[in-house]
């Protein structure tokens, strides 16, 4: 047996196999860690607790962030997030008295991937601005019931004129607590006695190496940027919940038969809560509709897609908001028709969000509404603090 060998040197061989591998590994860690800082990786995403005063997700006010996509940063922004802890480029003051628009949704809403400047809810501050405002209320994975909680707040601590809410696909589903991601947004869920209620779900369960590798620019990278392991750091099962996959809802809804009538029961929930937690009329609130857009890109796609998740329920949604007199607007029609004239993708091929094209399609759609036209012409509202006076 030759000197040197496991064998001979017995557990202390082994150790210091063991602690060279080691040694190896960190020396590389630290090593690719120095070659990301020159790059523009995703930075960590820190929220305010949704269990304190406002009680509802929204990220650490006052806070300057880079936001990137992709293992070669084909997507790059610089993100600022405001006093109340949403990405706008304007801070928002309570005591304001110019007639104002809200803007409520998700990720399409916080637009981390465009310029403020160039999103649908900056086009149109920009656009009634001085003379009326536009604040927007977004941040990603929110579902239909937190919007609930949005508007309830916002009401309350903002006095909208006019509400516009962005849909999009999986807004439906993932209202529910048992679909849930494992953020701490507000989802229905159900009582012993089967009432339907609102229950926030519970926070990722935080640890000392969860909260290390939001500090390690290679694990930003790698999770962010190349999109390893993100069904986990999502929070996806850790609760015992079942996340559903946006491309899950290009299967034929009759393949999952629960899904579907748990996307349309939130429906009918969201529309039967949503006048007292929103305090507003129908004539005062507006529906921005998403649709498959990556199906305009492929012959054929919008037709195998017609029986699927994602169209039922976008489908039923409208016919529901109709039924009520809310106003819809359709995007996928204006998307189709620009598409056919000019060939301009309204998204990247590596993530469906809307570019600076889709957004400018979203804010001519929404600045001519109904209710921003509404909007438009309503005279200045008393103060928050002269309110209280009367």
């Amino acid at each position: 047996m030759g000197a040197g060998s496991p064998q001979r040197d017995g557990p202390a061989g082994r150790l210091r196999a063991g602690t060279l591998v080691a040694l190896s590994v960190a020396a590389a860690f630290v090593a690719l860690e120095v070659v990301l800082i020159p790059f523009p990786v995703i930075d960590g995403q820190y929220y305010a607790p949704a269990d304190e005063a406002p009680r509802f997700l929204r990220r650490q006010p006052d806070q300057q962030l880079t936001w990137s996509r992709g293992w070669n940063f084909e997507v790059v922004n610089r993100v600022r997030v405001n006093n109340y802890g949403f990405v706008s480029d304007r801070d928002y003051d309570p005591e304001a008295t110019t007639p104002l628009v809200a803007v409520i949704g998700d990720s399409f809403v916080e637009a981390v991937m465009v310029p403020y400047g160039q999103t649908c809810a900056g086009r149109l501050a920009d656009h009634l601005s001085p003379s009326r405002r536009v604040h927007s209320f977004g941040l990603s994975g929110a579902p239909l019931s937190e919007y609930l909680v949005y508007a309830q707040w916002v009401q309350k601590e903002f006095r909208p004129s006019g509400m516009v809410f962005v849909i999009v696909a999986n807004d439906f589903h993932e209202s529910w607590l048992k679909y849930s991601w494992g953020l701490s947004f507000a989802h229905f869920d159900l009582d012993e006695a089967g009432a339907l209620h609102i229950a926030r779900a519970p926070p990722l369960r935080s640890s000392l190496l969860r909260r290390a590798a939001k500090k390690s620019r290679l694990f930003r990278y790698l999770h962010g940027n190349v999109g390893v392991g993100t069904m986990y750091w999502r929070g996806g099962g850790q609760h015992g919940l079942s996340p559903v996959t946006t491309a899950e809802l290009n299967e034929p809804a009759s393949l999952r038969p629960e899904l579907l009538a748990d996307s349309q029961r939130a429906i009918d929930a969201f529309f039967d809560l949503l006048p007292a937690m929103s305090g507003l009329a129908p004539s005062q609130v507006a529906f921005v509709v998403d649709g498959p857009r990556f199906a305009l890109y492929s012959e054929g796609a919008m037709e195998r897609l017609r029986d699927s998740h994602r169209v039922a329920n976008r489908r039923y949604f409208m016919a529901v908001a109709e039924r009520f007199e809310y106003e819809i607007l359709d995007l996928l029609p204006v998307f189709a028709d620009h598409w056919k004239a000019n060939g301009a993708r309204f998204d990247w091929p590596r993530d469906g969000h809307w570019n600076a094209l889709g957004h400018s399609l979203c804010f001519e759609a929404v600045a001519e509404s109904a209710v921003v036209t509404r909007v438009d012409s309503l005279p200045s509202r008393p103060s928050s603090r002269a309110r209280e006076d009367r």
